[in-house]
């Protein structure tokens, strides 16, 4: 046998004893330690700390999670345990230790107990090997994660080929771990209906919750030691979120697995964890016992970051950010727009729209149909923010879609200022100069190879805003609209951060000089600081620009912040749609009720 055979072979065994001894309730020694990691970008001469002396264990069967703000090094610390760190990114000191969940039921000095290795001196061959049968990872957004181009079945089946021929190169020929590999077990694993549908279809015909499954049960394949999860249920309504924590508990459980949890959700976080490492521009800011960190926070930055969180008291006000210090800002009043909602033109009136989309049928069967949106009426007046909040599927991006151009109505009437546009047909280009959309995920609606000056300039040209010497005049002062300095009109949107990234998908929004904004979940995939950055500078620039807003979430909280109206989509329908403050306070369908219940809980993680 090979070396490479023996080595597979005995992380196998490995598995299977550390599965008995956690039966026999016998400790478990350390799986991962993590020693004075430090990790340094470097660009010509430039030189640049990301990561500084960074120190974790994660024991066999444990839950550690990591947050901070954006640029705080979560992201890089899951990318250098997976041996994936970029090109640029280089380890000036310390050591990652794969011990391999070693069991306390063998002695010291027992033969059979493996020797330690260091990650960063693996062979590539070493770490395709580490990866396949030992630490997999759950990536954020399963939609740029997942191949749009394959059926959902045949990426499964992808990863677990690749398992099989290793197997097949280490003669391990085992049938219960072969059958393991099958894509059905797989999919019922992860608690998923409809298999025959879900191994036929694509990606984009999947919900998220449906999508974060499907890269889970990819995960699972090669039953690894340690799950790697960054940002499992950012972009998740609280039912589909709470269900994902469950299923993710349980795989815990009965898998033995260890977890390295990346989150930027502490009510998540508190749920989750065994332990807490607290991350700002690299450096430790806190590290322990989960119920210790949040509850008796002893680092100011992370009282800062407990602070964050959305008061439903403060709404009206300036939410606090981070000064430079790591410090909350004080808060302040902000200011309302002096102008009265009945005395203000309705900028968008939406009557009786439905959606619906064909069913998949055999050739020369009747047509079927799944409605998307039934009977939608809607209206909001100038300079206000009606928020929309339901569950994932409910049909909030459909309705988005569908007002922007890109998607077709079965029926109803959409009147844009008073201008009709027929909804049964796709006409982007026409409503453009008068609604524009900030999508979910800035850095896949941005061009990667276009620098941003180019992005914001193009769509100024595009709608003859400006003559063509006004463009540059133009950029700057779009970026600075949005709080950005003129530098960034020369960089990529790779080279930003994702607070940076949203404000130059806002930028670009505004280069249109619109009058409504739909912002679909535009800040559900951010962290609680830059969050509230882009929430302040949301509100500011509606003010100033007097802007009409659609606002769509699945977060109460946040929606609550935003909105002078809230209606609720459940199922494709209107439930309930009240004034803000009226809806969440006397919330009277059960749906949302349910909704609110699930973010008080989020608010007071620690109470």
């Amino acid at each position: 046998m090979t070396k490479l055979g023996f080595t597979f072979l005995f992380s196998y065994r490995l598995k299977q004893l550390l599965f008995l001894c956690t039966q026999l309730n016998v400790k478990i020694l350390k799986l991962l330690h993590v020693e004075g990691l430090t990790i340094a970008f470097e660009h010509d001469s430039e030189r640049r700390i990301v990561l500084d002396n960074l120190s974790l264990q994660l024991d066999q069967g444990m839950i550690l999670s990591v947050i901070g703000e954006s640029g705080s090094g979560k992201s890089l610390t899951s990318l250098a345990l997976m041996g994936l760190l970029p090109a640029a990114a280089k380890v000036k000191s310390g050591k990652i230790m794969w011990f391999g969940g070693i069991a306390d039921c063998a002695t010291s000095t027992d033969s059979n107990k493996p020797e330690e290795q260091n990650i960063l001196e693996m062979s590539p061959e070493q770490l395709r090997l580490l990866r396949a049968s030992s630490i997999s990872m759950v990536f954020q957004e399963p939609m740029t994660a997942l191949n749009p181009t394959m059926k959902c079945g045949m990426q499964i089946e992808e990863r677990v080929q690749v398992m099989k021929s290793i197997q097949a190169s280490t003669n391990i020929k085992e049938v219960e771990r072969l059958q393991r590999y099958e894509i059905r077990r797989l999919l019922e694993e992860v608690e998923l209906s409809d298999i025959d549908r879900m191994i036929h279809s694509y990606p984009h015909q999947l919900s998220g919750g449906q999508r974060q499954r499907l890269m889970l049960a990819m995960a699972l394949v090669g039953e690894p030691q340690l799950l790697i999860a960054d940002e499992p249920t950012t972009a998740l309504d609280a039912r589909v979120q709470a269900s994902i924590l469950e299923l993710l508990n349980r795989l815990v459980r009965s898998r033995g697995l260890s977890m390295l949890l990346i989150s930027h959700d502490l009510g998540l976080v508190d749920q989750m964890s065994d332990e807490v490492l607290v991350l700002r521009k690299g450096k430790t800011m806190e590290y322990g016992a989960t119920s210790t960190v949040l509850k008796q926070p002893k680092s100011s930055y992370t009282q800062a970051l407990l602070g964050c969180r959305l008061d439903p008291s403060k709404k009206g006000m300036k939410l606090a950010v981070f000064t430079d210090d790591g410090d909350l800002s004080a808060q302040e009043p902000m200011a309302g727009l002096a102008q009265n909602p009945t005395d203000s033109g309705v900028v968008l009136d939406i009557q009786g729209l439905s959606v619906r989309y064909p069913m998949p049928h055999r050739v020369f069967a009747e047509k079927k149909y799944r409605m998307a949106l039934e009977s939608i009426n809607l209206r909001i007046v100038e300079g206000q923010t009606l928020g929309l909040v339901g569950e994932s599927g409910s049909g909030k991006s459909t309705l988005s879609r569908v007002l922007v151009g890109l998607t077709p109505a079965h029926r109803g009437e959409i009147r844009l200022n008073g201008n009709v546009f027929e909804p049964r047909t796709i006409d982007r280009q026409n409503r453009a100069r008068l609604i524009q959309m900030i999508f979910q995920d800035p850095y896949s609606s941005l061009n990667p190879a276009q620098k941003i000056g180019e992005i914001l300039s193009e769509v100024v040209w595009v709608h003859r805003l400006r003559p063509k010497n006004g463009l540059r005049p133009r950029v700057v002062e779009l970026l600075n609209a949005v709080g950005l300095d003129d530098e960034m009109a020369e960089r990529y949107p790779a080279q930003l951060s994702g607070g940076q990234r949203q404000r130059i998908v806002i930028a670009r929004a505004l280069a249109a000089e619109p009058m409504l904004l739909v912002c679909d979940e535009s800040v559900s995939a951010l962290d609680v600081s830059v969050q509230t950055q882009v929430l302040n500078l949301l509100k500011s620039l509606q003010q100033s620009l007097k802007l009409t807003f659609l606002f769509i979430s699945h977060d109460l909280s946040v929606v609550y912040h935003m909105s002078d109206e809230i209606a609720v989509l459940h199922q494709g329908k209107i439930v309930e749609m009240k004034k803000a403050a009226d809806l969440y306070t006397n919330p009277e369908h059960p749906y949302t009720q349910l909704l609110l219940a699930s973010t008080n809980k989020r608010l007071h993680p620690t109470a």
